[in-house]
């Protein structure tokens, strides 16, 4: 389904506050994700774009490893330009990053952690992103494949239209050479049902749908995730994280 950015908007700048100490995959996935650019590109970026930046959860680790002159912090809740007055040398460019109008140019990196899922049209996008990276420039990016919350959707039918590795490789190759592509599966385990819809809840991932549930939709939602879902270890959640990292094509 096509992602509401006005609901993404309201449920992430609900969860500011909670996301950092919850977010344990997204934090899990930065730390890859900044591995592998080091592996790949090593830390020379001069002038920087993070998409996405939310809390901070990867831009606190964005200015310890690398030594820029610039950093550009994007993202759709207003509330985040706070973060950028915590850093030198830091801006913060608010708005949907698929429709603002101007974004700085001659980059060196282009980094995003957990954010490219909620696109409305990543090849487009993908397209812009590359007009503003220099010719040495880097894309480095995290987002979720199909099996992400599986078991939510299986009982909701309602989920992004996540894209599997192919899919994802095959966007990104027309406008870069893909160095790095990881992909795993990450499973959380809860006591309850309602313990995994506090946790998207404070994590701002309920922005799936505005739908009202009633108590007799919660009860059956409870009753069959955990029919569905139970394990020795408790009720499951799954992420299916994607990296990767990916030099521009040269002219």
């Amino acid at each position: 389904m096509k992602p509401d950015k006005e609901l993404i908007k309201k449920r992430f700048a609900r969860s500011l506050k909670t996301y950092a100490e919850h977010a344990h995959i997204q934090k899990a996935i930065a730390e890859r994700l900044l591995f592998e650019l080091s592996a790949v590109a090593g830390d020379k970026f001069v002038r920087i774009l993070e998409i996405g930046c939310g809390s901070g959860v990867i831009t606190s680790q964005i200015v310890k490893m690398f030594k820029y002159k610039q950093l550009y912090l994007n993202d759709l809740v207003d509330e985040c330009a706070k973060l950028a007055s915590k850093y030198p040398n830091t801006e913060f460019i608010g708005g949907d990053i698929e429709n603002i109008s101007s974004l700085p140019s001659c980059l060196d990196l282009i980094i995003s952690n957990a954010t490219f899922q909620w696109l409305d049209h990543l090849p487009k996008a993908l397209e812009r992103l590359a007009g503003i990276l220099n010719q040495e420039g880097v894309l480095a990016f995290s987002t979720f494949g199909p099996r992400n919350a599986c078991e939510i959707s299986s009982l909701t039918g309602k989920t992004l239209n996540y894209l599997s590795v192919p899919e994802l490789k095959s966007a990104v190759s027309k406008h870069f050479t893909v160095r790095c592509c990881h992909e795993n599966i990450r499973e959380l385990y809860f006591e309850h049902p309602l313990d995994v819809l506090r946790h998207l809840q404070k994590t701002g991932v309920t922005a799936v749908s505005r739908q009202i549930w009633t108590k007799s939709d919660l009860q059956n939602f409870v009753s069959r995730y955990i029919e569905d879902n139970k394990t020795e270890s408790g009720v499951s959640l799954t992420y299916h994280p994607i990296i990767i990292i990916a030099d521009l094509k040269k002219c």
